[in-house]
């Protein structure tokens, strides 16, 4: 083989490695609902209304497989882990080529429920193809999720469910972080992060 064919060939070599490793090259796509009385679905865009009592669903799927996470935020910037908990079903990362139905509870309550009025809720949904302890430890941080680390079943979106006091954590800890990834090429490639703000009126 001619030095400019060993060339070539090394070219495409390097080629074909970066097309197969590089992990900004998928498809995500992820849909809120809000599953009624009958088992239907209504899509909740950016900018709809949810009420006290409603039930919540995200459909989640991939091209390939994908560490996602999911946290809400009330109009105080307060936040609560809603996906991965210890009680779900699914766990990170996430399957590609499935649609996953999140929060999936071991119990078949496969919702979340908003029992409380808040004014505003935030759903933030961030997905990368490479595991960051620095997200996993500020996921971790959230109230839900420790709750969930010790056997706690979680169930609201609004706020926690509980009988005794849970304290208050600021998500802003884990937005910043999710920014960061997604607007620094350098810090992680292929990182997709989405927020649906959701009117949640107090009556």
């Amino acid at each position: 083989m001619t030095r400019r064919a060993i060339g070539i060939a090394a070219l495409l070599s390097m080629a074909i490695m970066v097309i197969v490793t590089w992990p900004s090259q998928y498809q995500l796509e992820t849909a809120l609902y809000r599953v009624n009385a009958d088992e239907t679905r209504t899509a909740l865009v950016n900018g709809a209304t949810v009420s006290v009592g409603d039930h919540l669903v995200l459909d989640v799927s991939a091209t390939i497989p994908l560490y996602v996470y999911v946290f809400n935020e009330d109009s105080a910037g307060n936040g609560w882990g809603l996906f991965p908990l210890a009680s779900q079903d699914h766990e990170n990362p996430l399957l590609g080529g499935v649609v996953h139905t999140l929060p999936a509870l071991e119990d078949r309550e496969l919702t979340w429920t908003v029992d409380s009025a808040n004014t505003v809720e935030r759903i933030h949904i961030l997905a990368y193809p490479e595991r960051d302890e620095r997200v996993e430890a500020s996921f971790a941080a959230l109230p839900e999720a420790q709750l969930a680390a010790t056997g706690f079943e979680p169930r609201g979106v609004g706020r926690l469910s509980v009988h005794e006091p849970v304290p208050k954590v600021s998500a802003a800890a884990i937005i910043q972080l999710s920014r960061e990834l997604t607007d620094d090429s350098e810090m992680r490639s292929g990182t997709w992060y989405r927020v649906i703000e959701l009117d949640n009126p107090k009556k």
